[in-house]
């Protein structure tokens, strides 16, 4: 499991390496986000690896997008699969993050909406 960081910019990118964001990994992938994340005005999380999340890690990007927006920082989502895509819609979740297809519009996007945390969802 693990979590890196990339700066794009003022723009930072993590990407989360494995493949549930559950009730077993929830504990330490925001563990590892509390010592990264927060380094650009928006911050996206790539979930290409990403195969599946609980109700768990659904109270963790909650979470984590609390912490953000305290610090006027956006959050977005990019590179879902299919199934995570699923479960983020049928909690209305995508209605909360902006979601992209994937890394490159996501970057695109958060240049674009400097500044402001945003609902709106790309995909």
């Amino acid at each position: 499991m693990s979590l890196t960081s990339e700066m794009v910019e003022d723009i930072q990118v993590l990407k989360l390496g494995c493949p549930n964001l559950d009730i077993s990994t929830y504990k330490e992938i925001s563990r590892l986000f509390d010592s990264l994340a927060g380094g650009g005005k928006a911050v996206i999380f790539d979930f290409s690896e990403i195969r599946s999340i609980d109700s768990a890690g659904f109270g963790a990007m909650m979470m984590w997008r609390q912490r953000l927006r305290s610090k006027g920082a956006n959050m977005m989502l990019c590179s879902l699969s299919a199934e995570v895509d699923r479960a983020f819609r049928a909690v209305k979740l995508h209605l909360l993050f902006p979601v992209h297809p994937d890394r490159d519009s996501a970057i695109r996007s958060a240049k674009q909406t400097a500044g402001s945390p945003s609902s709106q969802t790309a995909k």
